[in-house]
């Protein structure tokens, strides 16, 4: 069972829940562990670890958090020609519909990883598969940053910044595209793992008719707090929230210190009063999570 804590935020606008990060089980640079460490030093009560198409860092994540953690995953989804991003939260790992198919994503990533090798040897760039499988584990989600370690690793790069700007970011030589869910079949393996389906980071959208659109399908909420989301796209998700009547939920969507250095780790979230709104709404919606709480 699941003991939430009763402890409140000293100040309103205190992080008490952050709930996007990503592990090195997905594209994070830092373990579970230490991530779970860090958010306790922090006093973050509530966390959720995101890693993109795997949960294989849940367990240990929860093992060393001293908060509440709650189950996470970041599915990619295609939507209107565009890549948008849907974070279930508060389902069974043990689904076994949803361990099927990102099973079935994990293989999909592998291949990808492929594809850019072959992109990248015919610029000129020789990166083996083998050699981006040795800098990651068996059971890690793989991605680009894989990649552009890779090229770190072997001079053709000196930075991530350069190898996606140059090499694999979006129209570059060795860029390949994610197999991707639909919008709706996303949101339905969420919901039907006991979970809830909330459109993340929407201030990274191109397109401005993502939120108007997404309410006609059955999202849960929308991620309000999160470093991309400036002033004007706050009101906005508020306003549409409210319309709606969809939660909000934040995050940090931390993946390892910023291009300045700076970790935002725990400092993007939600306060108590917002988090004791979505775990009402866990509990109300029947959400394996909140079948578990205890109060």
């Amino acid at each position: 069972m699941i003991t939430v804590k009763n402890k409140i935020a000293q100040r309103q606008n205190q992080i008490y829940a952050d709930l996007h990060i990503h592990s090195t089980f997905s594209d994070g640079k830092f373990t579970p562990e230490h991530l779970a460490r860090c958010l306790n030093e922090n006093n973050i009560s509530v966390a959720s670890l995101t890693d993109h198409d795997t949960i294989n860092g849940f367990n240990e994540f929860k093992q060393y958090f001293q908060g509440v953690a709650i189950t996470g995953v970041e599915l990619s989804t295609c939507f209107r020609n565009e890549d948008i991003h849907i974070i279930g939260y508060g389902f069974d790992t043990e689904n076994k519909e949803m361990l099927f198919n990102l099973n079935k994503y994990k293989k999909y990533r592998k291949k990808r990883i492929y594809t850019i090798c072959k992109k990248l040897n015919d610029i000129g760039m020789t990166i083996l598969p083998q050699t981006i499988f040795n800098i990651v584990g068996g059971d890690t989600a793989l991605g680009r940053p894989h990649v552009a370690q890779a090229l770190i690793n072997a001079g053709f790069v000196n930075t991530m910044r350069e190898a996606f700007v140059e090499y694999i970011g979006y129209e570059c030589p060795a860029y390949v595209p994610k197999e991707k869910m639909t919008l709706d079949y996303a949101i339905n393996l969420i919901h039907n793992a006991g979970g809830i389906a909330i459109l993340a980071h929407p201030g990274l959208y191109k397109n401005n008719y993502i939120l108007e659109e997404i309410v006609t399908y059955p999202i849960d909420g929308i991620e309000l707090s999160h470093p991309t989301n400036k002033s004007n796209m706050l009101n906005e998700i508020l306003s549409i929230t409210n319309k709606f009547n969809l939660i909000v939920t934040g995050g940090s969507d931390f993946h390892q210190p910023n291009w300045n250095g700076k970790n935002l780790l725990g400092e993007y979230g939600l306060n108590h009063d917002r988090w004791i709104k979505l775990k009402n709404v866990l509990i109300e919606r029947d959400t394996f999570f909140g079948k578990n709480i205890i109060n």
